[in-house]
């Protein structure tokens, strides 16, 4: 324990001692079903007693333990992170409904370097529980929307240490302890992870919806009083809609948090007109933790399209020599933690996978784009998403971005098309909001007005449904499949 960190299983019993009353946990049973409520006091109890056994479990492995949970939204869930955090035990957190072989693979992978421990085979530990002794820390799995999931390894153990980078960022983007915190996104993708923990640490009521629908999310923010929630631009566009045939209220909210995927401008500035422009927080980031930026709703109203300044991040932009470009040049984005340094995550077993290490301790996940004057950052995709159309390049992203301001549009995706003779084109599929009278003509005139002529689709297909991660992000390699195959 360094730096004033406070260890989990001291902290749980502190906040149980503080307000045993007070709910830790609150899982949203919608309209029709009672919610379910686990007070601070019994978080600690059942942690603490999950904690044990998982220890017991974990000394009979003959290599270093992972605890695996499937992370479905519940409290089932919830408590085995505590367990986890408390007995300082590294777990992987993982799509509930991963497809069994694609779970198989990711099993295997974590089976060639540590020994996995179900929550369910754990038995009563004889004896007294066992002290936390254990490093800690936890894996996730990343990759989803683009191939097969990698594991990163972060092995730092999650004490309660307001210091720290991600408590830190968080209070930077209007977070707070004691609040009423909303976990509308899946508890095994990066940020909904890294909120649910840094709440249980913070003393927070995270009020947690079982899966995600806009008029659900809604309810509980009016209903539960949320006060902070951490958002995707899937659920801000969603839940744009769904505010326009409800009567619910946004007014508790202090703050809200937009991550894992570029925002529609007009989505985000619908949201500022709704909560003000000092309330929305956009973070921009990586499963591997490599650095971080953020900006505020006044800050994108002064430079739309940003995504933000390093935040104890150093940001280099280089070309495809890895020779630095000067600003507004477009090349790959490269960052460095100027503190926290050992929160950055690395892929298990050591091989490099998708991050690029520069020997000066930079690193690059793959994403394209440029510096302004002052040092804030735009992006422009994923260097190995780009489509080459007319032996021009083009970023899908940006298609879609500009495509999303369009007020008839609810979600978008642009994929590349093979063509003999022009080297490719570009697809667009588009959802049209309910009772739209859109048509695919004034599809394409739109994007002509927004985009250079080898940037806009060449065809634009309706549809009623867009292959998303749970996460809120397109899956890019089940779109290129379907394109293929016609489906």
């Amino acid at each position: 324990m360094t730096g004033g960190a406070v260890p989990a299983a001291e902290r749980f019993r502190e906040l149980a001692r503080d307000r045993p009353d007070k709910p830790a946990l609150i899982v949203d049973g919608g309209p029709a079903a009672p919610d379910t409520v686990v007070s601070r006091e019994a978080l600690d109890a059942a942690s603490a007693d999950l904690a044990a056994r998982l220890a017991a479990s974990a000394a009979a492995t003959p290599r270093p333990p992972v605890v695996v949970i499937d992370a479905a939204n519940d409290a089932r869930t919830v408590i085995a992170f505590a367990a986890c955090m408390r007995a300082r035990l590294p777990f992987l957190p993982l799509d509930p409904l991963m497809p069994e072989a694609e779970a198989a693979r990711v099993l295997d992978a974590l089976s060639a370097h540590r020994s996995p421990v179900a929550v369910e085979d754990t038995a009563s530990p004889a004896g007294r529980p066992h002290a936390a002794t254990g490093r800690g820390g936890y894996l996730l799995a990343t990759g989803g929307s683009s191939g097969t999931p990698r594991l990163i390894e972060h092995p730092r153990p999650l004490d309660h240490d307001p210091a720290r980078v991600p408590n830190a960022m968080l209070r930077a983007v209007g977070w707070r302890s004691g609040q009423r915190q909303l976990i509308a996104g899946p508890l095994h993708h990066a940020a909904p992870f890294m909120c649910c923990w840094e709440g249980l640490l913070g003393g927070d009521t995270l009020v947690v919806l079982p899966r995600f629908d806009p008029r659900r999310m809604l309810r509980a923010i009016d209903e539960h009083a949320i006060e902070w929630a951490q958002l995707t631009p899937v659920h801000l566009q969603w839940g744009l809609a769904a505010l326009e045939r409800s009567a619910y209220s946004l007014r508790s909210l202090n703050a809200v948090m937009h991550t894992a995927a570029p925002c529609p401008a007009e989505v985000k500035r619908a949201w500022i007109d709704l909560l003000g422009p000092t309330r929305l927080y956009e973070v921009y980031g990586a499963t591997e933790a490599v650095g971080t930026t953020l900006l505020r709703g006044d800050e994108w109203l002064e430079r739309p399209g940003s995504v933000g300044r390093g935040f104890c991040t150093q940001i280099r932009i280089v070309d495809e020599d890895g020779r630095l470009v000067p600003p507004g040049v477009e090349g790959e984005v490269l960052m460095r933690r100027t503190t926290g340094r050992d929160a950055v995550g690395r892929e298990l077993g050591g091989a490099s996978g998708g991050v690029r290490w520069t020997v000066d301790g930079f690193a690059g996940v793959g994403d394209v784009g440029r510096l302004d004057a002052s040092g804030h950052l735009y992006l422009a995709a994923r260097r190995h998403d780009m489509v080459i159309v007319g032996g021009g390049n083009v970023y899908p992203a940006e298609v879609e971005a500009a495509l999303a301001e369009h007020p008839d549009i609810l979600d978008v995706a642009a994929v590349g098309r093979a063509d003999g003779q022009l080297g490719g084109g570009l697809l667009a599929l588009v959802i049209k909001r309910p009772g739209s009278a859109l048509t695919e003509a004034a599809v394409a005139d739109f994007a002509r007005g927004r985009l250079a002529p080898h940037k806009v689709p060449w065809t634009v297909r309706f549809v009623t449904e867009l292959p998303r991660t749970e996460a809120g992000k397109l899956h890019r390699r089940r779109l290129a499949e379907q394109e293929v195959t016609g489906v």
